[in-house]
């Protein structure tokens, strides 16, 4: 069977969009809106590995309206601090891969076409506040900090689900296995928090150091059960150091994630969690160095090892291991 509709499928957007910015001295001020349209046409063939309600063959189409707005403000309250709040509303309507798609997934689940799916909503709140610190004394860096703080509540979410075929099955048997049926269908409520921070220092005049830390976390109801939401990544973040002086320069960088448990994926397999371990995601650190050298004005070469320690690691819901040790040189010209 094919993994999207048999026949054809097709999708229109279109979208009205007005912006209105205020700028005086220390404060600007942002309002905006937009009305968007969309058409999913989706149609499936007779002859297709499962037997469809007739409608299916008839076509089914899908259209979303909404219209959403936004509100932001920035002030400068010195130099060195400025303040920024935005809070706005959207959506997002079901794509075909959304909506019709069939796929087999890891001899375990079988996803199919749920014709009840709606759009999702959400309303976003920010808060971030930027700081740099400034000393007088040439002997302290040069510290640039910014710090964000976010909200987002979900109606409708789009999540996946144990489902039903037509027929009423609540499994499906193929190549010699008994899959489970799911489909994408709207949770009732949901809300995603996170915070991040950046900082950036200028520890001399050929030496910078950055660092970046996120944190998230996404909940979804259905049903009057609550369960984490999907593809909600663990802690991560990274420290670099970066040297340049006249014709050389040269970086360190330490890429970080943190664990996240078993008991934290969100359920029917969204964040593949038969290629975890059985505590869950581990945490990984790995470390990559690179150089290069200007031979001539059009002429560099450039050069780094990534994952020194060779370390064997997957990224969240990957079901690849990342590569090794991995070295890297070229030679880049201009002419």
């Amino acid at each position: 069977f094919t993994r999207y509709p048999s026949d054809q499928s097709e999708m229109y957007d279109a979208g009205l969009y007005a912006l209105y910015q205020l700028k005086k001295e220390k404060l600007t001020v942002q309002l905006g809106g937009r009305l968007n349209w969309n058409e999913l046409d989706v149609v499936y063939n007779r002859d297709d590995f499962f037997e469809w309600p007739s409608f299916f063959y008839d076509g089914i189409t899908q259209e979303n309206t909404s219209l959403t707005w936004l509100a932001g403000i920035n002030y400068s309250i010195s130099e060195q601090t400025q303040i920024r709040a935005f809070s706005g509303s959207a959506f997002r309507a079901p794509n075909v891969d959304d909506f019709a798609k069939v796929r087999v997934k890891t001899a375990q689940n079988i996803s199919i076409p749920n014709t009840d799916l709606t759009s999702e909503k959400t309303w976003n709140a920010e808060i971030g506040l930027q700081h740099i610190f400034n000393s007088e004394s040439t002997s302290s860096p040069k510290i640039n900090t910014g710090f964000t703080a976010y909200y987002t509540s979900l109606r409708d979410a789009i999540v996946r689900s144990n489902y039903t075929l037509p027929n009423g099955d609540s499994t499906f048997f193929y190549n010699g296995n008994d899959l489970v049926v799911q489909a994408n269908v709207n949770a009732d409520e949901g809300y995603i928090v996170g915070l991040s921070f950046q900082a950036q220092a200028a520890l001399s005049k050929t030496l910078e150091a950055n660092v970046s830390l996120n944190w998230q976390r996404g909940r979804s109801t259905r049903s009057g059960t609550t369960q984490p939401l999907a593809h909600i990544p663990p802690m991560y973040g990274q420290l670099s150091l970066n040297y340049s002086k006249s014709k050389w320069s040269a970086s360190f960088k330490a890429i970080f994630n943190g664990e996240k448990k078993l008991e934290d994926f969100a359920p029917a397999s969204s964040d593949n969690e038969e290629f975890a371990t059985p505590e869950g995601s581990l945490a990984w650190t790995i470390i990559n160095v690179y150089g290069s050298y200007d031979i001539s004005e059009n002429i560099t070469v450039r050069g780094g090892i990534e994952n020194i320690a060779d370390l064997h690691y997957r990224t969240f819901s990957s079901g690849l291991s990342a590569p090794g040790r991995n070295f890297k040189i070229g030679i880049y010209g201009s002419f």
